[in-house]
C-alpha cells in the first residue's frame, strides 16, 4: 500500500511490515515489526496520513515521520486488542477502515 510516496506491505507469515522509500526498490533490510502486541502481520491499510497494521490478534497506527530512518512510527495509543481474520478481509471505505475480526465480528 502506498501513502505518499512511502510504500509499506506485509511481510508473508511474519510481523515485519516492510518499507518502500521513494525511488528506491523494495528490500528485506527496510522494515518494521509491531512493536506494543507483536504478531503476525496479515495486511496493511492507508487511512488518511496513517498505515494501519492489521496483525493476526491485533492492529496498530503508524505514522510517517519524515526521516529515512525510521520512515513510520508506532502512534501512541493506537492499539487495539483484535485481530484481522485474513488479508482481504479489510477495505478502507471512505474515511473508514472496515474488517472482520479475528471473533469473525465486523469492525469500522
Amino acid at each position: 500500500m502506498y501513502n505518499n510516496g512511502l510504500g509499506v506491505a506485509a511481510g508473508s507469515g511474519t510481523g515485519r511490515a516492510l518499507i518502500k522509500l521513494p525511488g528506491e526498490a523494495w528490500a528485506a533490510l527496510d522494515s518494521v515489526v509491531a512493536e506494543k502486541s507483536p504478531d503476525n502481520l496479515v495486511a496493511v491499510r492507508p487511512l488518511g496520513d496513517l498505515f494501519m497494521l492489521l496483525g493476526a490478534a491485533s492492529i496498530e497506527g503508524w505514522q510517517q515521520t519524515g526521516l529515512a530512518d525510521p520512515p513510520i512510527r508506532r502512534v501512541s495509543g493506537m492499539t487495539y486488542p483484535v485481530g484481522c481474520l485474513a488479508r482481504d478481509a479489510a477495505k478502507v471505505v471512505g474515511s473508514s477502515l472496515i474488517f472482520v475480526g479475528d471473533d469473525f465480528s465486523v469492525y469500522e
